[in-house]
C-alpha cells in the first residue's frame, strides 16, 4: 500500500505538534526517570552553617563539582576546639593527598567556657544546656552536601573523647546519613535501650589500655573517670554492642599488629577486624596498649589509617 502524500499545510501541522510534543517531553522528561542534574558552585564556600555556628568546610585544591567527594566530619573533645583536634588526627593534611572533603564544626561553650558535644548523659553537657547537636550536625552535613558534590555513601564522622561519644550518638540517630564512624578514646551510653534500634554501621573503635578519662576498662562499680567523673562500660562492652547489631561472629575474621605509638614502642596496637558482618557492614578494634587518653605519642600510621577507614569504599 502507498502511503498518501500530504499536502504542504498538513506537513506544517504535523510539524508543529511534532515539534510541541518534543518540547513538552523536553520539560516534563518524558521516558526519563533521571533527576535533573544538580549545580554544585566551581568554588564551594569555606564557611557554612548558621551565622550563631559557623563550621569550616575544606576541599582539595584540585576540587572539581563534576567528581563526588568523600565527606568526613571530625568532632574535637571536651574543652578543645577543631585546630586542635586536627593535630591529634592530622586530617586536614590528608585532604589533598588523599582526595576527600572536611568540615570542622565547634561545639557549645558550657557555664566554663568550655566547648563541649551534647551526646549523652555521661559526656559532656555537665550544665544540662539545651543543645540539639543531632540536629546542628546532620544539618551541616546536609549543608556541605548542596555545597560541594558529595558522595552520599561515603559520609563518615569521627570524634575524640567528647567528641567520640557525639560520634556514636549520629551512628544511632541518623544511620540514613553517616556510614562509617570512627571513635577515638570515647564510648557508648551505659543505658544501652538509648542505641538500642540502631541500623548497622562500620565502625572504628581506638582505645589505649591506660585511659583513665573515659576509662579502658568497665568502671560502672568502680572508680569514675579522672578530670569529669565519666562512667562507661569499657572499650570492649562498646565494640562488643556494635558486633552484635552488625551480626559480625564473635572471633574477628582478622587481626594484626600495628605500630601507632611511637614513645610506646614495638607493635602495641592489636587490630581486630570483623568484615564477615551479616548486615554488609564491618567492625575495627584498635586495642592500643600503654595507650593514654590524649594518645600522645601517636605517628603518621596512626592517622593514615584513621583517614583510611574514613574514605574506604563502601
Amino acid at each position: 500500500m502507498h502511503k498518501r502524500d500530504l499536502s504542504p499545510g498538513e506537513r506544517l501541522k504535523r510539524g508543529a505538534l511534532f515539534a510541541l510534543l518534543f518540547t513538552a517531553c523536553g520539560l516534563i522528561a518524558c521516558g526519563d526517570d533521571e533527576p535533573p542534574a544538580v549545580e554544585f558552585p566551581r568554588i564551594p564556600r569555606e564557611i557554612i552553617g548558621p551565622e550563631a555556628r559557623p563550621a569550616r568546610l575544606f576541599v582539595p585544591l584540585s576540587y572539581t563539582p563534576s567528581r563526588a567527594y568523600p565527606l568526613v566530619l571530625m568532632l574535637h573533645g571536651y574543652q578543645v576546639n577543631g585546630d586542635a583536634q586536627d593535630l591529634v588526627l592530622g586530617l586536614r593534611e590528608r585532604v589533598e593527598s588523599m582526595g576527600f572533603a572536611l568540615l570542622i564544626p565547634e561545639g557549645t561553650p558550657d557555664l566554663k567556657e568550655k566547648q563541649f558535644w551534647n551526646a549523652w548523659e555521661e559526656c559532656c553537657n555537665f550544665d544540662g544546656l539545651g543543645v540539639d547537636d543531632v540536629g546542628y550536625l546532620s544539618a551541616l552535613v546536609e549543608e556541605a552536601a548542596r555545597e560541594i558534590h558529595v558522595d552520599a555513601e561515603r559520609v563518615s564522622i569521627v570524634g575524640h573523647s567528647n567528641g567520640a561519644f557525639m560520634a556514636f550518638r549520629l551512628a544511632c540517630d541518623r544511620p540514613d546519613l553517616f556510614r562509617r564512624v570512627a571513635s577515638v578514646a570515647g564510648s557508648m551510653p551505659v543505658d544501652a535501650s538509648q542505641c538500642e534500634a540502631r541500623e548497622p554501621v562500620s565502625i572504628l573503635h581506638i582505645h589505649g589500655s591506660l585511659d583513665l578519662v573515659v576509662p579502658y576498662n568497665d568502671n560502672r562499680g568502680g572508680v569514675p573517670g579522672e578530670g569529669h567523673g565519666i562512667v562507661s562500660a569499657g572499650a570492649r562492652d562498646t565494640v562488643a554492642r556494635w558486633r552484635e547489631s552488625n551480626g559480625c561472629p564473635e572471633a574477628p575474621d582478622q587481626v594484626e599488629l600495628l605500630d601507632l605509638m611511637s614513645n610506646v614502642g614495638g607493635a602495641e596496637t592489636t587490630a581486630s577486624s570483623w568484615t564477615s558482618c551479616s548486615s554488609g557492614e564491618s567492625v575495627h578494634f584498635f586495642d592500643i596498649a600503654g595507650g593514654d587518653h590524649l594518645l600522645l605519642g601517636r605517628n603518621a600510621t596512626f592517622q593514615d589509617r584513621i583517614a583510611e577507614f574514613l574514605i574506604a569504599e563502601p
